[in-house]
C-alpha cells in the first residue's frame, strides 16, 4: 500500500526502489575463510572476498582500505520481477552506469538469477560495480558489489566469485527478526508481526491476510531512525514533510499536528486522511518520538469506517515503543 522506508547508499542515483540508508545493524562475528555468513534477520548470505569485513552501517561486508564494499538486500519474492524490468541495459545507462553488460548466471536454489557489471561515476569517484539479482519461489536477494575503479586488491574474478556464492535459507520468523530491532514493543494490542522487513522496522497488522498492500486491514509500521534529529523549532515541518512523502498515500489532509511531552522525550503527532491508489479512504496517524537514542517513527494506517475501533489501539502500541 505504502513504501515509507527503503535503505539502499549505493543505490540512491540508480533506483528509486530502494534510496537512502538509515540501517541499524547487529553485526555478526568475522567468519572464517570460506563461510557463508547471513546477517542477523536475513535470509540470504554469502561467502565475501577474504580482507573484507561485515560493515558498520549497512548490511554487508567492505574493506574500507580498499574502497570495496558488498551490500546485501532480502526482498519478498515478487520483487525479482519489478527488479528485473528496472534493471534494463538502457535504465542503468540512464543511471550513468558506463557500458552496463547483463548475463544470467546459476546460483544454486534459485529459479533465475543474472549479473549486471559496469562503472560509474560518484562524486567524482569511478567505480566499478558488480549487481547480482536472484529469485526463489519464496525470496528475492538484490547483491551490490562496488569498488573504487583502478585497485587492484579485488579483481573482477574475486568480486564476480563472491557475489556467486549468494545462498538462501529459510527465513527466521518475524518476531525473531524483531528481537533484532533497536526498539522493543511492550503493547501489541492484539496485532501480529507481519514482517521486520529492515533492520529498523516491523510491519503489524490484524486481520487474516498478511499483505500489507490490504487497504482492508489496519496496519502500523514501527521504525528507528538514527541519526542526526532536526532541531526542535523545524520537527513539525520535518514531520509534515515526512508523511507527504509517503508513497502510496493520496490526497492527504491534515486534522491535528501537534507536539508533546511524554516520558522525558519530545513528541509530534499527526492525524489525517487520505486515499490509497485504488482510491480506499484511510485515517493516517503518524507519530515521531525524539529520543536520546534516536528517532523513532510510527506510521498506521485504517479504514475510515474502521476508525473508531482502530485509533485507541494504534495509541497503545505508540505509547508501548520504548529504545533498548
Amino acid at each position: 500500500m505504502f513504501e515509507l522506508f527503503s535503505r539502499s547508499v549505493v543505490f540512491r542515483r540508480i533506483l528509486p526502489l530502494v534510496a537512502a540508508a538509515f540501517a541499524t545493524v547487529v553485526l555478526p562475528s568475522p567468519a572464517s575463510a570460506g563461510e557463508t555468513i547471513f546477517p542477523p534477520g536475513y535470509s540470504v548470505g554469502l561467502t565475501p572476498p577474504e580482507g573484507m569485513l561485515p560493515a558498520g552501517d549497512f548490511v554487508g561486508f567492505e574493506d574500507q582500505s580498499a574502497g570495496a564494499a558488498i551490500t546485501l538486500y532480502d526482498l519478498p519474492a515478487e520483487a525479482f520481477d519489478r527488479i528485473s524490468d528496472d534493471f534494463t541495459i538502457e535504465s542503468l545507462v540512464q543511471q550513468g552506469i558506463r557500458e552496463p553488460e547483463r548475463t544470467e548466471v546459476t546460483i544454486d536454489g534459485t529459479r533465475s538469477a543474472f549479473l549486471i557489471t559496469g562503472e560509474q561515476q560518484e562524486r567524482g569517484i569511478a567505480l566499478r560495480k558488480w549487481i547480482l539479482i536472484a529469485g526463489t519461489d519464496e525470496r528475492a536477494a538484490l547483491v551490490v558489489g562496488e569498488m573504487v575503479a583502478g585497485n587492484e586488491r579485488y579483481d573482477d574474478a574475486a568480486m564476480r566469485s563472491a557475489l556467486l556464492t549468494l545462498t538462501f535459507r529459510d527465513r527466521p520468523s518475524p518476531a525473531e527478526r524483531a528481537a533484532l530491532l533497536p526498539f522493543r514493543i511492550g503493547d501489541r494490542a492484539d496485532f501480529r508481526f507481519v514482517d521486520a522487513p529492515m533492520d529498523y522496522a516491523v510491519v503489524m497488522t490484524d486481520g487474516e491476510g498478511d499483505a500489507i498492500a490490504d487497504p482492508t486491514q489496519p496496519i502500523m509500521i514501527v521504525a528507528a531512525i538514527p541519526g542526526e534529529q532536526p532541531p526542535p523549532d523545524t520537527r513539525d515541518t520535518y514531520a509534515r514533510g515526512s508523511l507527504l512523502a509517503v508513497q502510496g498515500l493520496q490526497n492527504i489532509r491534515i486534522e491535528r499536528s501537534e507536539t508533546f511531552r511524554q516520558r522525558n522525550d519530545d513528541w509530534h503527532e499527526i492525524v489525517a486522511t487520505a486515499a490509497d491508489p485504488s482510491g480506499n479512504a484511510l485515517v493516517v496517524m503518524q507519530t515521531m518520538r525524539f529520543s536520546r537514542q534516536g528517532l523513532f517513527r510510527m506510521l498506521a494506517t485504517v479504514r475510515v469506517e474502521d476508525r473508531e475501533e482502530a485509533m485507541p489501539r494504534f495509541r497503545r502500541i505508540v505509547d508501548s515503543v520504548e529504545p533498548r
